[in-house]
């Protein structure tokens, strides 16, 4: 007997239910739309997303309510400063924007502390609303007890550029290789990294008092469950995560990769040791987050192995950590970034050719989605191990 087609004759109206259609896995909440070519299932949202399109697309946003619903993959600015442009090593301040390719030189740090620099790399950013604080970090081969600070609203254009100004001490010599800087509304703080020696890893946390520029050492409840080096912290509003990362002896003996996530509560600037775990033990890669999660992208595993997988955590769930998609590329060295609905990864060190070779680009995920990074600019300058500042999206 030949195949005859199924035709509308053959299939009753209403007769096709939800049961005999398969688009991946579907979950409760999940919704199936057509991109053109075929049938592809879209992820539930978060409570209060609503949907918005994107490159004509939809995509879960935030509620009109707020000024989020207009936030997209090419919304918003941010700046780069130090660590290595062009493979030289740098001291400028960099400004961009997600919606145009480039970027302007609005500052150069000729002085830090007071004395003159070269270059500046590994130090450690807070951000206010208005301002951002750079803490510690390497000039030439020594590693500085120094605060400095510049206003966004200033440092936006190169034709007039910013100058950074130096408020003070860091509390200690100590710098890290990754942005480990987190912040409420009223302070910033940042845990852990390496101590003036360059080789002991630290547990202890610092605060920067945003209303008078004043750093000082928090007590031992703010404490680290363990030292390390080139872990990654991403925040809310109410908390901070600080995951992965490197710990060793005093000596640098014994040395490991970590999954460790603490977290540090803002209001009682106390430490949760021990909160959840990321699934791979790593240091380096970036971070971002939004008011609900932290976004944890990249990083290296002991013995030089680079990871794409971005990771998404809860904020007010322990164990909660879920496969958020992938970086389009194996990079290292990069910075992290968002808006209200993308994260970002930008610049950094390309690892897929075998030779590692610094990149330009600037890599969006959506918060909403799982899925890889898309390239949506290009700063026309390669960089890599850069401090990135930016106002607090939420």
């Amino acid at each position: 007997m030949s195949i005859q087609k199924i035709t509308t004759d053959i299939i009753e109206d209403s007769a096709v239910t939800g049961s005999k259609i398969s688009v991946g896995t579907p979950e409760a909440g999940d919704i199936f739309y057509h991109d053109g070519t075929e049938y592809v299932k879209l992820a539930k949202g978060t409570d209060g997303d609503e949907l918005v399109l994107e490159n004509g697309l939809p995509v879960w946003g935030t509620s009109s309510a707020s000024s989020e619903s207009t936030s997209s993959s090419t919304s918003g600015n941010a700046w780069l400063f130090g660590g290595t442009i062009a493979s030289l090593p740098a001291k400028d301040l960099l400004y961009y924007s997600f919606n145009s390719d480039g970027h302007q030189v609005v500052g150069t740090a000729n002085t830090w502390g007071g004395s003159s620099v070269d270059r500046v790399q590994q130090t450690i950013v807070v951000n206010s609303s208005t301002h951002s604080w750079l803490m510690g970090g390497i000039t030439f081969s020594t590693v500085v007890d120094v605060t400095e600070k510049f206003a966004f609203a200033s440092a936006t254009d190169s034709a007039n550029p910013t100058t950074l100004s130096h408020v003070g001490d860091c509390a200690g010599r100590f710098f890290n290789i990754e942005h480990i800087g987190c912040q409420s509304s009223t302070a910033g703080y940042c845990a852990g990294g390496r101590d003036f020696e360059g080789v002991a890893r630290i547990t202890n946390s610092r605060k920067v008092d945003f209303s008078n520029d004043n750093v000082s050492s928090l007590p031992g409840a703010a404490d680290m469950s363990t030292n390390r080096f080139g872990h990654r912290c991403a925040n809310n509003s109410t908390h901070a995560l600080y995951a992965g990362g490197r710990t060793s002896d005093s000596n640098n003996n014994g040395q490991s990769n970590l999954t460790l996530i603490d977290r540090f509560t803002f209001a009682s600037e106390s430490m949760q040791g021990n909160w959840d775990d990321l699934s791979i033990a790593m240091e380096g890669g970036s971070q971002s987050s939004n008011e609900t999660h932290a976004f944890y992208h990249g990083g290296t595993q002991l013995g030089g192995l680079k990871i794409t997988t971005i990771e998404r955590f809860t904020f007010a769930s322990q164990n909660s950590g879920t496969d958020h998609g992938s970086l389009v590329r194996n990079v290292s060295l990069d910075e992290g970034a968002q808006n209200t609905t993308h994260g970002f990864s930008v610049g950094g060190i390309d690892n897929d050719t075998g030779t590692s070779v610094e990149v330009s680009d600037v890599n969006a995920y959506a918060f909403a989605n799982n899925t890889t990074t898309v390239k949506t600019a290009d700063l026309q300058i390669a960089i890599s191990g850069t401090a990135g500042c930016q106002p607090p999206t939420f």
